[in-house]
């Protein structure tokens, strides 16, 4: 997987966030990485906790093989953890759970 673009934007609708898969909806701030992976173009989501926590776990991943809502349920301390640090208010309030 080559990664051709990462940059934080503000949403124009609803996604969820790929570590995570939390729904976040239009105008959340969210990382957007743009990937290449077997001749796909692939365009993912990241919320804030999730890029928090990546970045402690990164070389825990080659790159391949996390899928959605993997690094939520591999890593639930650590992002329960960040998930207070990051997020104000609780994520009932502004956030669905995907079950």
């Amino acid at each position: 997987m080559d990664i051709l673009r990462q940059e934080a934007v503000t949403t124009r609708k609803s996604h969820h966030c790929w570590g995570c898969s939390r729904k976040f909806p239009a105008g959340s701030r969210m990382d957007v990485v743009v990937s290449a992976d077997g001749g796909s173009v692939v365009r993912t989501y990241w919320c804030s906790v999730c890029e928090a926590v990546m970045a402690e776990v990164w070389d825990e991943y080659d790159g391949d093989g996390l899928g959605s809502g993997d690094l939520r349920v591999d890593n639930d301390t650590l992002w329960a953890e960040k998930q207070a640090e990051i997020e104000e208010q609780p994520e009932s309030l502004a956030i669905e759970e995907v079950e």
